[in-house]
């Protein structure tokens, strides 16, 4: 799943950044909630399913270049 492909990247790079707030690690949050809501039983996969899982990894994948902007700036927004 890329969502959750998405998302393990993402949790890694914030903690080696040690980055615990703002708008990555809300983000993040928002990601992980989505994904926590996803049915992945092939039988029972709906479109809402899919639609949760997608939002998340556009969530995630949203957060990536603001967490390389805050790592330039060397400080949370």
């Amino acid at each position: 799943m890329r969502a959750q492909a998405s998302l393990s990247r993402l949790q890694a790079e914030t903690t080696f950044a040690n980055i615990t707030s703002g708008p990555v690690a809300k983000l993040q949050q928002q990601a992980q909630q989505l994904l926590g809501r996803v049915n992945t039983h092939p039988a029972s996969y709906t479109f809402a399913d899919y639609s949760r899982s997608k939002a998340a990894h556009h969530s995630t994948r949203a957060a990536l270049p603001l967490l390389a902007a805050e790592r330039l700036l060397g400080a949370s927004f």
